[in-house]
């Protein structure tokens, strides 16, 4: 993973002359050029294997790149002659990242003898307690459901933010750039967002305003919807001008902009940024007006520190240091507020299973979280896992991580933790015609009683995990993209469980295979009847699911084919729920198959309609005889019967609608 994520990134302005090679490695690495640094400081230990700095700049310049295999091959080789105390800190830093816990243990302790301060040594000490735990007892996991969300690239992509309900901000150098980070010789860092749509899936990604995304870094954004503002995370850059530090570094500043005439302003610097240090990574209370940043400003305890500063009506107060409470002598950075006050963060010096871990700290009063908790597996692993970002129930959310071993990646979450005594649906979303699961699907559970709807992705394995209220009735909807949507009705009502754990199986089908072809003739005639058992309702009980509706499509193209055809359509329930309720329940039904035939241009002097509720029963299943959930299924369908036929019609397409459908073991929709 490459340590762009961290934006800590600034741009350097190199001039070299005809200088020694050990002099332009400096250089580069001085000015965080560290991929032209790795290749001239390889060439000089080549030539010179005992070069101590040679040795922990290449080491580090790979760690900073975030190559930690290629980091530990080098730090093993420093650490032989060096005497810093960053070489063992940095290799033992390595050594956890590649879970190699008790060789991290060991070198944690060997930079604890040496640690320049008794707070840094005790921190190496707990993390080294720590190894030595993993290494007896393996790490713990809770059960958290995490899939990557369907619009990363195969370059960086990170740091989400909340843009209200359906829309997400994120970084990513995915667009071509025609110039390059010196830091890791690849593209700029830009805005991007995308956008849910009515099911839920994610959209096309977008690129941010152009007021907004310069030629150089634009990263981690925090966005206060109700006021319309927003700050970004920018190079020194502004009106085409550079800022400078003193080593001819482009820094980080903070920056705010509004929306203006439906645009977004142009942007400008708060006022406590500096050209001498980094400030970034804004995160915003629910109200706006507390900011928690990341900074390396002078007088901190390590690299990046959190600091906290309020709004006041017309700008922002002095930033003020975390502390001790929070920060450490290594990094923490990518801070979130939740609505509860809970403040989030990751760091790479608190006990954690390697790299950069995700914590979590509670608010004491207005200027002072403690107590910092590690959130634990699956949300961290022994890579990099950072920016977290989390809804009001803090049971959803998204975070970034590299644990693929490539690059930063955005992965979404659902928390399925099972308290004792909830109920639990636990279900698996599959390719109906290979049986096999499918990964980031996206699911919503519809709750009847409370009209909320809960969404979550399957992970890896088609799986996923609602936790309900027993005592009422449930939808669960799924669809993936270039899948037909489906899902399953069920009630818990009267209903007893032996088990915590509802279990079920949603197939989904492949838009290609749903429609199917009109093929050689067979003769339709006045009063045939069809049945369509697959056309699915939302769940106010008789809205279409337009992407779920595979038998009105068919039916769609037998009426193009034929427009002289015409006849009545009707929709039938079962016997549960009283006469009354589901005469009218199938009336609404028939004239919504209606409105779906009438909306894609079928006549509708052609169709009419008829709700029969319960009244033609394909079986036996009468108010007051116990049916299984299979024979109830048969009595929920809408029919098409031929009333004109206008001329003589032959056609193949009707024959799959005189079969019985395929049963399952869950109600349909």
């Amino acid at each position: 993973m490459k340590y762009i994520k961290y934006l800590i990134v600034v741009i350097c302005a190199l001039n070299f002359f005809d200088t020694k090679a050990q002099y332009r490695a400096d250089e580069y690495y001085e000015n965080l050029a560290y991929q032209e640094a790795i290749t001239k400081y390889y060439k000089i230990v080549k030539k010179n294997p005992e070069d101590e700095e040679a040795l922990f700049n290449l080491a580090n310049a790979y760690r900073l790149n975030g190559e930690s295999i290629k980091a530990e091959k080098w730090f093993r080789k420093a650490v032989k002659s060096s005497a810093k105390p960053d070489c063992r800190l940095y290799f033992a830093q390595m050594l956890l990242t590649n879970e190699k816990y008790e060789e991290a243990a060991l070198w944690f302790r060997k930079y604890a003898s040496i640690a320049p301060n008794l707070y840094d040594a005790n921190s190496a000490k707990n993390i080294a307690k720590y190894c030595d735990r993993i290494t007896k007892n393996g790490i713990e996991s809770r059960n958290i459901i995490i899939v990557p969300v369907n619009f990363n690239s195969d370059k960086l992509d990170f740091s989400p933010t909340f843009w209200g309900e359906d829309k997400i901000i994120f970084a990513s150098n995915r667009k071509e750039s025609k110039k390059k980070d010196a830091w890791t010789a690849d593209n700029y860092v830009d805005l991007f967002y995308v956008e849910k749509d009515s099911a839920a899936n994610f959209t096309k990604v977008k690129s941010f305003s152009n007021n907004i995304n310069s030629v150089f870094h634009e990263g981690p954004a925090a966005i206060d919807v109700k006021n319309n503002v927003m700050y970004v995370t920018r190079n020194d850059f502004i009106k085409k001008k550079r800022g400078y530090d003193g080593k001819k570094n482009t820094r980080l500043k903070i920056y705010k902009t509004t929306v203006e005439n439906e645009e977004w302003s142009k942007l400008t610097a708060l006022k406590f940024n500096s050209s001498e240090y980094s400030c970034c990574h804004p995160a915003l209370s629910p109200d706006g007006k507390t900011m928690v940043f990341a900074s390396d400003m002078p007088e901190g305890f390590g690299g990046m520190d959190l600091y906290i500063t309020h709004w006041d009506g017309t700008e922002w107060s002095k930033p003020k240091n975390l502390g001790r409470e929070i920060n450490t002598a290594g990094e923490e950075i990518f801070p979130f507020i939740h609505e509860g006050g809970d403040l989030y963060f990751s760091s790479n010096m608190r006990i954690g299973i390697g790299g950069l871990d995700i914590f979590v700290a509670k608010r004491k009063d207005k200027d002072k979280w403690a107590d910092p908790v590690n959130v634990g597996a699956p949300l961290n692993s022994p890579r990099d896992d950072f920016g977290l970002i989390l809804r009001k129930d803090k049971k959803t959310g998204y975070f970034t991580s590299n644990r693929n071993g490539e690059h930063d990646d955005i992965y979404s979450f659902i928390d399925s933790e099972q308290k004792k005594g909830q109920e639990y649906i636990c279900g698996k979303v599959i390719n109906k015609k290979y049986n096999v699961p499918l990964a980031d699907a996206v699911v919503n559970l519809y709750n009847k009683c409370s009209g909320e709807v809960s969404t979550v992705n399957t992970d890896l394995k088609g799986l996923f995990t609602f936790p309900m209220n027993m005592e009422c009735e449930y939808a669960v909807v799924a669809n993936k993209q270039n899948f037909i949507q489906n899902g399953h009705y069920f009630s818990t009502v009267d209903t007893s469980y032996s088990t915590e754990c509802i279990e079920m199986t949603i197939p989904l089908i492949f838009k290609e295979e749903i429609i199917p072809k009109i093929a050689e003739s067979e003769k339709i005639k006045v009063g045939d009847v069809f049945d369509f058992y697959n056309v699915y309702f939302d769940f106010d009980e008789y809205a279409i699911i337009k992407e779920a509706s595979w038998d009105l499509d068919s039916l769609l193209n037998i009426l193009r084919k034929h427009p002289d055809m015409k006849g009545e359509l009707s929709a039938h329930t079962d016997s549960r729920g009283t006469y009354d309720y589901n005469i009218k329940l199938s009336e609404n039904r028939a004239k919504s198959a209606k409105a779906y035939l009438v909306e894609h241009g079928i006549d509708p002097n052609r169709i009419t309609t008829k709700g029969y509720g319960e009244t033609r029963l394909k079986n036996e299943c009468a108010d007051g005889v116990e049916c299984s959930e299979l024979e109830h299924q048969l009595n929920r369908r809408v029919e098409f019967k031929v009333t004109y036929m206008g001329k003589i019609i032959e056609s193949k397409e009707h024959v799959k609608y005189r079969t019985k459908p395929k049963t399952s073991n869950r109600k349909s929709l």
